[in-house]
């Protein structure tokens, strides 16, 4: 009878376990409501998803548009509230924008959608199979812009009668040629997002800047229009500027551009040269076995434009990392019709396409040339021309090593304290010091061994002893007693380095009683 009970007890509490993550995961975005749903609404929608899983969700809103609609970024990761600024090196950054152009309104309730379906998966693990999305997401963050043209979205799904401001909805009717609203893919201002981003590259042949904002196809807007026009100038617009400072934040490791239409793939970035080619067109057939949709080899989009000022390009000469337009649906009405929206999103895999992306940069890992600007690192390349000419183009400076860049560069130096000189002495970017265990010790006469059994290093005087535990790095004294420290000591090229202050209660002289003498090349630790 006690066994019956507590086999009852136990199927209850599961039950109610049960309950409660099937309550916990119902379902905040769909597709029947993001049709329906204004630029305001699906806002409300995404903010209603990240109150409800803060655990791994983040919003922040980076501006507001003419007619005051927000653009907001949407940040997914495992304990996202738990940051610091070391995740941008010590996670994988991947950036997923969608809704530069307004007509095409599938795409931003698509991105939502993914980003829906990432958290129930790692809730329940029964979304998305074959991927590990909890392990992804413990060293990974991937940012979602899910609309970047929200005055543009509402225009094209109710036109004029959207802009509720009748003297700017007249300024928007009598500034923008056309009157096919639904067809809009441009801003408030007329101007096309994706034609409106500055265009400037490296040309490692010329070794010259390249400006081809400017280039114009001989059939191009010239003045304010539902699509084609880019504006009087490069980043004339609120949105090219919201997105372009976000691509500024972070370290991403690839972008990819949601649009519509053709269900096709462009990569085809030949101004920076073959490899950088090479490893988009890699992706690019990642993308292309995931979705089924077909490559173009070409660089000009399914209209005939000439590829210039897109977004794509913006992050591809400025990060030099993978950069995809993905062009989903087939239908040629616009906005998109309710219809193709559950059968593209489904059909075509789209929630696995930024995961398989993730994984992808993942194993490629990073290049050798790292570029830090102001002591901080900025990106990597692979190409020591394209290093240079960026560092010189933005102040800052190449260096080459290999595996996961530091954020800061440390200095190596010689340090004079009391009576002692310590060679391969490191300054932190913060200031702090630290200097070899062995030197120090050695200095002030104790001998300084490792026994392997014990995996310690020892340091033992006539009067007085240290050990270091190397499997957890605690210091202990002769007593046993463990030696508190601000930091623990730690590995550099084979030497155990400690901090400055334990260097001067040894010494017993005042910690600022120092003086530090550059010497050599940087040394890449953030400490």
């Amino acid at each position: 009878m006690k066994k019956f009970i507590t086999i009852f007890l136990l199927s209850l509490a599961i039950f109610k376990l049960t309950s409660q993550l099937s309550f916990g995961l119902d379902k905040v975005i769909s597709f029947e409501a993001g049709y329906a749903a204004s630029s305001e609404q699906l806002f409300e929608m995404t903010e209603k998803l990240v109150a409800k899983y803060p655990y791994l969700l983040e919003l922040e809103v980076l501006g507001k548009t003419k007619l005051n609609n927000p653009i907001y970024a949407v940040r997914l990761s495992y304990r996202v509230f738990d940051k610091s600024e070391f995740d941008y090196v010590e996670k994988t950054h991947l950036l997923v924008e969608a809704g530069t152009h307004g007509r095409e309104t599938f795409n931003p309730i698509a991105v939502l959608k993914m980003i829906e379906d990432y958290v129930h998966d790692y809730y329940a693990d029964s979304t998305l199979t074959d991927v590990d999305v909890r392990a992804l997401l413990k060293t990974s963050v991937i940012h979602f812009i899910p609309l970047v043209n929200p005055d543009g979205f509402n225009i094209s799904k109710f036109g004029t009668s959207s802009i509720s401001d009748l003297e700017l909805r007249s300024l928007f009717i009598s500034q923008v040629e056309g009157q096919l609203y639904h067809r809009i893919k441009s801003n408030f201002n007329g101007v096309d997002l994706n034609r409106n981003y500055e265009d400037r590259y490296y040309d490692a042949v010329s070794q010259v800047w390249v400006d081809q904002w400017a280039q114009r196809n001989e059939d191009e807007a010239l003045q304010p229009a539902l699509s084609g026009y880019g504006g009087e100038n490069p980043m004339s617009e609120l949105e090219t500027q919201i997105v372009a400072n976000y691509i500024e934040r972070y370290d991403f490791r690839a972008f990819l551009d949601f649009h519509s239409m053709g269900r096709v793939i462009y990569y085809r970035i030949t101004a920076l040269g073959t490899n950088y080619l090479s490893r988009n067109e890699q992706l690019a057939n990642l993308v292309s076995r995931i979705t089924d949709y077909k490559l173009r080899d070409t660089s000009v989009s399914n209209e005939g434009e000439v590829l210039v000022g897109y977004a794509t390009s913006y992050f591809a000469n400025r990060k030099l990392k993978p950069a995809l337009t993905i062009e989903t649906t087939a239908d040629l009405t616009f906005p998109t019709l309710l219809s193709t929206y559950e059968p593209e999103y489904i059909e075509h895999k789209l929630a696995y396409v930024p995961l398989r992306v993730l994984e992808a940069v993942k194993v490629r890992g990073y290049l050798p040339y790292k570029i830090y600007i102001s002591g901080k690192y900025y990106t990597d390349v692979s190409n020591l021309s394209y290093a240079k000419a960026i560092a010189l183009d933005r102040k800052g400076e190449v260096f080459q090593y290999a595996g996961r860049p530091s954020l800061y560069m440390s200095q190596r130096g010689e340090l004079q304290i009391g009576n002692l000189i310590l060679k391969d002495a490191i300054r932190g970017a913060s200031g702090a010091i630290y200097v070899p265990f062995k030197s120090l010790l050695s200095n002030l006469g104790y001998e300084v061994s490792f026994d392997q059994q014990t995996f310690q290093v020892l340091a033992q005087s006539q009067t007085d002893s240290y050990q270091v535990n190397l499997s957890d790095f605690e210091m202990t004294d002769k007593n046993d007693d463990t030696i508190e420290l601000e930091v623990s000591p730690f590995i550099y090229e084979g030497r155990l380095m400690v901090t400055l202050a334990f260097a001067a209660q040894l010494l017993g002289v005042a910690e600022n009683a120092y003086e530090f003498t550059l010497i050599g090349q940087p040394v890449f630790l953030d400490l």
